[in-house]
């Protein structure tokens, strides 16, 4: 037995089924992987939402990583449910990254 916390292997059995069948419709989870590929977590995740159209699963982009869109982890990567990220920055880092890539247009 090791010391760390693993998910389990089926999202969809051992993660959704119990607590949708005891009433809850919104899944919030703070973990995820490091690939950036549609993984066999995110097609679980897929497949309970297509299965229970009433139901919301929420997902942390990411805990760490440096390249914007790249460092969301699977299974944050699946189709239908909600990934939520945040950046922590100053003002004038977003100016500059927003300059650079021209994500977004700054005008005076």
């Amino acid at each position: 037995v090791n010391d760390e916390l693993s998910p389990p292997d089926d999202l969809y059995h051992d993660l959704f089924k119990q607590p949708y069948d005891e009433g809850a419709r919104i899944r919030s989870e703070s973990w995820g992987g490091d690939s950036i590929f549609y993984t066999s977590s995110a097609r679980e995740v897929d497949a309970f939402a297509r299965d229970h159209r009433d139901f919301l699963a929420v997902w942390a982009a990411g805990n760490e990583g440096t390249l914007g869109m790249y460092t969301i982890g699977s299974p944050a990567t699946a189709k239908n449910m909600l990934c939520v990220g945040a950046q922590q920055s100053t003002a004038e880092s977003l100016l500059k990254q927003a300059n650079e890539k021209l994500f977004v247009k700054f005008v005076a």
